[in-house]
């Protein structure tokens, strides 16, 4: 559709969102758009209503603003600077709530989520973002939506609900894995899966401390960093507690991932039913986050493409 003399007047006369202009220049958008279209499904073998990029840039706006359905529609529908990121003039019609709830099960039952994480860790490899130089792992405890109607999620020793375990590089803060299970599941039996290859130190608190952690560290190419654990009825020498400050300094950076997944994206609740629901959903901030934090990254490396 045509230019109106309102979008002019919306792209001169107010102030720009700087966030949101940062990342339609820093986002790999031909990646994912490539990725999409080769795992949706096109409907009917014609055109679909809307494009998947717009779908999921939309999807982008939800995750990183904490927004149900209905609001992520009322939000795009309002705000200009929304309506700029879908690539949308102001008498431009924005997909209803329905329309994104499909999309979203479209990207669950091709476990979109997770694969664009895969991906997008690969891309950033690839480009020298990540270096594999060390590796934070740890889980945050993800409150039940309704816990009375669903039947996943389990009591753990921080609540009704579910866990989400995630590998942070230790040096971009970057996502690289996560696996969601139930409340109920030690923080260090996914470990295995959310481990990348050659994930160099290792870095995580005592909820990890022992020898099977130790060993999947160690068969995945790492160096285990755990703190020491105080025997029972004695204390740590100095040495020890000195080694355990220094790796604290370390471990809590992986503190700042949750810190922006909790305020930021206003995660509360696991907002969806079911453990297959909430782990796509914990991939997609998991991709959101990562995505949200590349123009610091990019900030950085002037001259920086992904061609």
């Amino acid at each position: 559709m045509g230019r109106t003399f309102a979008d002019w007047l919306v792209d001169s006369g107010m102030p720009e969102n700087r966030f949101l202009e940062e990342a339609e220049q820093v986002i790999p958008w031909g990646r994912i758009e490539h990725l999409l279209k080769e795992s949706l499904p096109n409907p009917g073998g014609g055109r679909p209503p809307y494009p998947f990029i717009l779908l999921f840039r939309m999807t982008l706006l939800q995750w990183w603003h904490g927004l149900s359905d209905r609001e992520a529609e009322f939000q795009c529908a309002d705000r200009f600077s929304f309506r700029k990121f879908l690539g949308l003039g102001v008498s431009d019609s924005v997909p209803d709530a329905s329309t994104l709830e499909d999309f979203r099960h479209k990207l669950e039952a091709g476990h979109l989520q997770e694969r664009l994480l895969v991906a997008l860790d690969r891309l950033f490899v690839e480009k020298g973002l990540i270096v594999s130089r060390g590796t934070l792992a740890d889980a945050s405890f993800v409150k039940a939506a309704r816990p009375k109607q669903d039947p996943d999620r389990k009591n753990g020793h921080k609540g009704n609900g579910y866990s989400a375990s995630v590998s942070v590089d230790k040096s971009a803060k970057l996502i690289r894995r996560q696996m969601t299970t139930d409340a109920s599941v030690h923080d260090s039996q996914p470990l295995a899966a959310v481990l990348p290859e050659h994930p160099g130190k290792v870095y995580a608190d005592l909820g990890y401390w022992g020898e099977p952690c130790r060993k999947v560290i160690v068969e995945a190419g790492g160096t285990p960093c755990i703190p020491y654990k105080k025997p029972k009825g004695k204390e740590l020498a100095p040495w020890q507690k000195g080694i355990n400050k220094i790796l604290s300094k370390t471990r809590v950076r992986v503190e700042h991932v949750f810190a922006r997944w909790e305020t930021d994206f206003k995660l509360s609740t696991s907002r969806y039913v079911g453990l297959i629901k909430v782990n796509a959903y914990m991939c997609g901030l998991s991709v959101a986050y990562n995505l949200h934090r590349l123009g610091y990254l990019l900030r950085r490396k002037p001259g920086f493409s992904w061609a």
